[in-house]
């Protein structure tokens, strides 16, 4: 997931040098963790790599933490009549998520869940979780929205990651209060588990954005500014306030902001509502070239 994300923030490198962890893949653990800023939990990951300990994954029931492989492998010995079948299964599956290749994962899935026992719950939360990103990044939203859904439903634990997604494409089909839902969940999960480096200032700013959407921008600007004070590092966060203050009629404040978020990096949608606020504001030739830059850049 981390590795085929929009774009690469502490988030998804904390996320990323958890994956490694747990593989045991330690030196590839470390890089992605030492990218993460100010965050206690990552400190005690690295120490434990440079002391030689470990520690329980927080996001698994401690005694039922399984590798993938074992996963896999505990899967398919639940059947005994068809077992070869079901890891032959699941390692193509596994293969093919593993080299991106999401449609042949799809069309894989859908030719041969039936071989699949309807009461193999761990089965088929894993199957629906892996077509469910599958989905996410072939833009099949709803179909996305669908698995990811059953693949909670079969769960006995929490992923956050899940939810995360579904909320991405709740939004990308405009159902803006379903992705609100989503990201209250996640607050409400992040607040419980304070300390174990869950980004809520994304989850803030993803909930802000949804309410951007929905043209509730009153609602949305505490909401922004909560995610800066979680974490002012992320050019999408600024980017987002510059957003909502452009359609407060906060042109000066949007073009401080737009500003920021351009020193981070450069996007389309940064450029494009500073122009427009330039341009609000009388900067007609700072206006104009903004968002000649925004053009080039797509939008």
């Amino acid at each position: 997931f981390c590795n085929n994300s929009w774009y690469e923030s502490d988030f998804t490198n904390y996320f990323l040098g958890l994956g490694y962890y747990y593989k045991n893949d330690f030196k590839n653990a470390k890089k992605a963790l030492k990218k993460v800023k100010n965050s206690d939990q990552v400190k005690e990951y690295i120490e434990s790599i440079n002391n030689n300990t470990r520690i329980p994954n927080p996001y698994l029931n401690y005694s039922e933490e399984k590798t993938e492989e074992e996963q896999i492998n505990s899967v398919s010995t639940k059947n005994d009549g068809n077992s070869n079948n079901l890891k032959i299964f699941f390692d193509e599956v596994k293969h093919l998520y593993e080299n991106r290749k999401f449609n042949d994962v799809i069309t894989l899935i859908d030719n041969k869940k039936n071989i699949v026992p309807k009461d193999l719950k761990e089965g088929w939360e894993y199957l629906y979780s892996v077509r469910g990103i599958s989905n996410y990044f072939q833009k099949n939203y709803f179909e996305a929205i669908s698995d990811i859904t059953l693949s909670i439903n079969n769960s006995s634990t929490e992923y956050p990651n899940m939810i995360f997604y579904r909320a991405l494409c709740k939004s990308e089909v405009k159902d803006y209060y379903g992705a609100i839902s989503d990201c209250d969940i996640l607050i409400k999960l992040g607040e419980k588990n304070k300390g174990t480096s869950y980004d809520l200032a994304t989850i803030y700013n993803n909930k802000a954005y949804a309410l951007t959407n929905l043209k509730k921008y009153n609602e949305a600007l505490p909401l922004v500014k909560k995610a800066l004070e979680l974490n002012n590092s992320y050019w999408y966060i600024w980017d987002t306030k510059g957003e909502i203050e452009y359609y407060l009629g906060n042109y000066n404040q949007c073009i401080q902001d737009m500003s920021q978020a351009i020193k981070i990096k450069k996007d389309a949608n940064s450029f494009y509502f500073r122009g427009l606020s330039y341009h609000k504001s009388g900067k007609k030739e700072l206006g104009c070239k903004d968002l000649s830059t925004s053009g080039e850049m797509g939008k």
